[in-house]
């Protein structure tokens, strides 16, 4: 909560120590929420069934997006959005899952 406050408050665009502190606390949800999973039998055998089928899905589709974002970026290298290897993987993950279309259009 200290650093959510400290976020609303901040005006500098670069890593700052209020985005740092959401980090840790992001960090720490997330192992709680992992420990308190271990009281449920059936979710531990429902993830360690899944993982692996899961797993294969996504290093099949991985080549594919990378070479996506290959040809996105040798076609669009004029815009903003695809200017780094970085940049065009978060504008085609943002439009795989729908956000933002009518901007990226």
């Amino acid at each position: 909560m200290v650093g959510s406050a400290a976020q609303i408050f901040d005006d500098s665009q670069y890593l700052s120590f209020s985005e740092i502190i959401v980090g840790i606390g992001c960090f720490g949800a997330w192992i709680c929420t992992l420990k308190y999973m271990d009281f449920f039998s059936n979710f531990s055998k429902t993830v360690g069934k899944s993982l692996f089928p899961v797993g294969k899905a996504f290093i099949g589709v991985l080549p594919i997006f990378i070479g996506a974002n290959f040809l996105a970026i040798c076609l669009f290298w004029r815009s903003e959005r695809f200017g780094s290897f970085s940049d065009g993987l978060f504008t085609l993950f943002s439009v795989m899952n729908g956000d933002n279309l009518a901007a990226v259009y």
